[in-house]
């Protein structure tokens, strides 16, 4: 209710984001304190890999409600990454099997609580600097800055001819 979705023109270029806030920093997003904790590549697992040309990209986050009322929060349609082209990469559903972190922040946050979690993502391998976006619906929000050197590889990159010889 009261909201309207943003659709941009056809044709329209994206406008990139401007950042406020860096890893490890606290932004207030409404009622909402959410920190932006570690930023983690993944080469996947098992048969879950990323397409050709991307890599899973998992924003670990916490949030803490500092609102009177318990807040309904979807983790997974409240953030995206944004390229230096304004071009956006949202939740990837295969990512749910890699980390289980990344269903802990669905559903309600009672008032003065705080709740930490993931998001995973297929981004391509060459998007280079990007940021991270947190959005509470009202149309509250907080852009991340997140250079590729802040990104941590976890694993060893598991390719089809080694699941084959496994």
């Amino acid at each position: 209710p009261n909201a309207q979705a943003q659709v941009p023109e056809v044709g329209a270029q994206a406008t990139p984001l401007a950042a406020s806030y860096r890893i490890g920093q606290t932004a207030q997003v409404g009622d909402l304190r959410v920190t932006l904790d570690r930023v983690v590549i993944s080469p996947g697992a098992g048969g879950i890999l990323p397409t050709a040309g991307n890599r899973f990209v998992f924003a670990y986050f916490t949030v803490e409600n500092t609102g009177t009322q318990a807040f309904q929060l979807n983790a997974m349609t409240a953030t995206h990454w944004e390229d230096a082209a304004g071009k956006a990469y949202y939740f990837d559903p295969d990512t749910i099997m890699l980390d289980p972190n990344t269903t802990n922040l669905d559903g309600g946050i009672e008032a003065g609580v705080k709740k930490s979690g993931a998001v995973g993502y297929l981004v391509p391998t060459d998007a280079g600097d990007l940021v991270w976006v947190f959005e509470d619906f009202k149309p509250n929000r907080a852009v991340f800055s997140v250079k590729a050197s802040d990104m941590s590889d976890v694993g060893t990159p598991v390719t089809e001819p080694t699941m084959d010889a496994m």
